[in-house]
C-alpha cells in the first residue's frame, strides 16, 4: 500500500494500524481513504515531521496543538514532558516550543493518533462544515471532484475528502492522493482493479 520496499513500514505501520482500529476505521473504504492521505503527506511513512508540519496527516502547529487537547494520549505526554510550563495543569498542549512539541507529535505512537483526529474531527476545524463527517464521505468510494473546488461544491467521496484536506485549494497533489487511494482500494479489494478496467478507467 505504501509502494516500493517501504523501509519505514516496520517501525511505523503497527502504530498506524492501532490508531485506525481505536477509531473504528478498519473497514476498507475508510481505511483506504485515510491511508492514501497518510501515504501522500508522510512520503510513504518516511517523514512524520517536515517544515513546521507534523503528524501522520501533516498539520501545522495550531492544528496539532488542537489535536493534543482532544487526544488523551497526546495530552498526557505533553503534561509529563513539560512539567515546568506555566500552563501544564490547565493546558499542557500549549506548552513547549514549536520544535519540541512537534517532535512529540511526530512520534509514531502519537503521530497517527493525531492523524486520525484530523480525519474524525480536525477536518471540520480546518475547512468548515462540509468536512464534518469524512467517514460517511469515504463510504461513497472515490466519488467526484465537484464542478469547482469550493465549499459550495465540495464534491463527493474521496475527492471531497481531498478537498477538505487541501482547504478547498486546487492542490497539485490531488492526482497523487487519488492514485494512492486506488492502490489502497485494490489492496483491500483486489477486484477493485478489475472493476476499473471493466469500466474503461485507466489504471
Amino acid at each position: 500500500m505504501m509502494g516500493g520496499s517501504c523501509p519505514d513500514c516496520a517501525d511505523n505501520a503497527p502504530h498506524l494500524i492501532v490508531a485506525m482500529r481505536e477509531a473504528n476505521m478498519s473497514c476498507p473504504l475508510i481505511a483506504s481513504a485515510f491511508i492514501a492521505l497518510v501515504r501522500h503527506d508522510t512520503a510513504a511513512l518516511s517523514s512524520l515531521k517536515t517544515a513546521g508540519l507534523a503528524g501522520g496527516v501533516h498539520m501545522n502547529e495550531t492544528m496539532w496543538r488542537t489535536a493534543c487537547r482532544s487526544v488523551p494520549a497526546i495530552k498526557t505526554e505533553f503534561a509529563s514532558l513539560f512539567l515546568g510550563c506555566a500552563t501544564v495543569a490547565s493546558d499542557p498542549c500549549a506548552c513547549g516550543t514549536e520544535e519540541a512539541a512537534s517532535d512529540i507529535i511526530a512520534r509514531p505512537e502519537l503521530a497517527f493518533k493525531a492523524g486520525v483526529w484530523w480525519f474524525t474531527a480536525g477536518a471540520e476545524t480546518q475547512s468548515g462544515a462540509p468536512c464534518s463527517d469524512l467517514a460517511s464521505d469515504a463510504s461513497v468510494g472515490v466519488g467526484v471532484r465537484g464542478a469547482s473546488v469550493s465549499t459550495s461544491t465540495p464534491g463527493t467521496g474521496f475527492h471531497k475528502i481531498v478537498n477538505c484536506r487541501t482547504g478547498f485549494d486546487d492542490d497539485p497533489g490531488t492526482a497523487q492522493r487519488v492514485r494512492y487511494y486506488e492502490a489502497a482500494r485494490q489492496f483491500f479489494t483486489p477486484s477493485f482493479g478489475m472493476l476499473r478496467w471493466w469500466q474503461g478507467t485507466p489504471m
